[in-house]
Parts: structure tokens; sequence; C-alpha cells
């Protein structure tokens, strides 16, 4: 089996680098580095997303509900809309972060599988008298994910005639091999990236079909989580957690509406946006080795320390990382050091956009 039509779903072979994300095992790299992003950018690429899920809100109050729970607008969405937000607790700090996507008898909470239990205890409390209903959908579907330029011609392909148009987050469906999937278009590496949501009893007759067909390259998690950094999109646990607030992320147009009205934490965002004041921001760091940094290493500004590595990877426009640095010294072009084993190595501050 060549690398082009391996088995999405493979287990790692022995010896083969592999990421364990919650309960999800998977290979990091398959091939050269440079012949999987290389891959990306001509073509379309296949990769395991087994690490993300769907949550399941059904019942009649079930908008209103997690609109006063969420940073974006819900209870406007029609079926077949969606974004991206954040879910805050009282203090205005991110739980996590999820893709909100209508459905016409529910909404699903596309969020990573180890912010399942934090997501379900969060939401039981706030279930007072509403009609709502919150079901965990891991053992019934897994993911696919794909990008690159001809990503959409492969949906196409499968039979899914409205993949090159879609908007973001609108959930269509799709039948690949007489199993009845979905997908969505959504922004984690750029404008071409794709979910396809399979379910889990049909798991093995879609990945033959991916392979059979030959249509796109199957690569790691390693090469996606190194786009998704010089995207600047922060991840789960690495840059998403309890201890940040929406406003150092960098991604407050992305996730956070201004005119939704109430909900739980807006009093701490909106006094942030308001006096345009944070401590620290999301920054992405360009290192001037090919040695990478690990997370947590020091940003160094006049050898004081700034800021902490949050995630770091290779691609071939450079290598980079993603860092939390002191507001004074986040400033694009600002140059500064980066603590590793061998000792400090030179950064420069990349602006980070939200608008992926």
């Amino acid at each position: 089996m060549t690398e082009s039509n391996r088995h999405v779903f493979t287990t790692p072979n022995e010896g083969q680098p592999t990421v364990t994300i919650g309960s999800w095992l998977g290979t990091a790299r398959l091939t050269d580095p440079d012949d999987e992003h290389r891959a990306t950018s001509e073509r379309a690429v296949i990769f395991d997303r087994g690490y993300r899920t769907l949550l399941e809100i059904t019942g009649a109050d079930r908008a209103d509900w997690l609109h006063n729970l969420t940073t974006n607008v819900v209870k406007t969405l029609q079926p077949g809309q969606g974004n991206y937000c954040f879910v805050l607790n009282l203090q205005g700090r991110i739980l996590f972060d999820t893709n909100v996507l209508v459905r016409p008898d529910s909404i699903w909470l596309d969020i990573d599988v180890r912010s399942v239990e934090c997501a379900r205890a969060h939401f039981d409390k706030y279930i007072i008298m509403e009609d709502v209903h919150v079901r965990d959908r891991t053992a019934d579907f897994t993911r696919v994910g794909l990008l690159g330029p001809t990503a959409a011609e492969v949906l196409v392909q499968l039979g899914a005639t409205n993949a090159a148009p879609v908007p973001y987050f609108q959930v269509e469906q799709v039948v690949v091999g007489h199993a009845k999937c979905f997908y969505f278009k959504h922004d984690l590496c750029g404008p071409s990236t794709f979910d396809l949501i399979v379910p889990t009893s049909a798991k093995e007759t879609v990945a033959s079909v991916l392979a059979s067909q030959n249509l796109a390259q199957v690569v790691g998690h390693r090469t996606i989580d190194e786009i998704r950094i010089a995207h600047s999109v922060p991840w789960p646990v690495s840059e998403i957690n309890d201890s940040i607030l929406p406003a150092e992320t960098g991604q407050m147009s992305r996730a956070v509406s201004s005119v939704k009205g109430c909900y739980l934490g807006q009093e701490v965002v909106e006094r942030m946006r308001a006096r345009k004041i944070t401590a620290r921001r999301l920054v992405l760091l360009a290192l001037e080795t090919e040695k990478l940094p690990a997370p947590g290493s020091a940003v160094l500004a006049a050898d004081v320390e700034v800021g902490r590595v949050t995630s770091s990877g290779r691609t071939p426009a450079g290598s980079f990382a993603l860092a939390y640095v002191k507001t004074q010294h986040a400033a694009a072009g600002a140059s500064h050091k980066v603590t590793l084993e061998a000792g400090p190595i030179a950064v420069t501050v990349r602006p980070v956009s939200n608008t992926h």
C-alpha cells in the first residue's frame, strides 16, 4: 500500500512516532515531513481527526440556553449555520472552545475529546427548568479531516455536490460507500479545511473507499499541527485552557460577539474590550533556527522572562512557535530570545491573524 492510498485509520506501526490526544492514539508522521507538507499545498490530504467529537443539544429551549453560555451568537442561527466560540466560567476564563453546528432538530457542538467531561459537568450546572438535553455522541461517530487546494474536489468526487461553495460550519450530508456521513468546512488550517463525520459502524467502509479511490494522500497529525501553528490557531489545552482570557488569544473577532447581549463571563470580556488592556497576548514567533523549543520554554526580552512557549513546529516556510507574551513585548517585529537546552535562540514576533 502506498502512502497516498494508505488506510486513514491505520494503527501506528511499531517504531512510528505517535501522538496521544485524550483517548485517541494517532501517527505523528507517515512519510518525510517535506513530502507531507508539499502534498498539503499541491493537492488534498486526509488525516485522522479521531480526537474531535460531538455533543448533541436537543430540546425546545436549546438555542436560547446555549446562547447564554457561549461567547458568540446562537439563538439567531438557522439550520445550516454555525460559528466558532468559547465557553467561559464566571471569571471570564476559557473552559473550552467549540464549533457550533445548527441542525434542523438539534445543535451539534464540535469539541476536543479532552473537553467532554468538563463540558458535561459545566452544562449540567446550568440546566434548571429548561427543556434541554445534552448527549455525548463520541461512541457514534469518528472523524476524517481534509485539507488542501483540492479538498473540496475530493468531497465532490465522493458525491458531495455542494462542497465547493458551502459556507463555513454548514453541515451537509454525503453518502460514502452506502454510509450516511456529514461534512462541514472550518478554519483550523486555512480556507480549505473540511471535517468528514463518519458513523463509527461505517469507519472501515469509508476508509476503504478513500483508499481505493486514491483521492488524497494520508498525512500524520504532526504535519497538520505544524500548519495550525503557522496559521496562529490556538489549540485546546496548549493555548486554550482555564488560565486564559478570550482577549489574550487574538481570536476576539472570530469567537466573540460584541452585540449578542448577556452570557456567562461577559462582564470580564467586555471590560477588557472597553479598556483595551490585556496583560499578555498570544503571538507567533519566527525562529531563526530549525531547533524547536519545548512547551514551557521561556521567552526573554533583555534576558528577562516575558512569556512562555505553548507549541512549536517546522514548515517549509520556516520554524515557528506560539507563545503567550506580556503585551508590551508582543508587538509585531519585536526581537526576543527563547531558551533551549543548548542556549537561547533569536526569535521575531509575527502578527497573529484571527481571520483564517
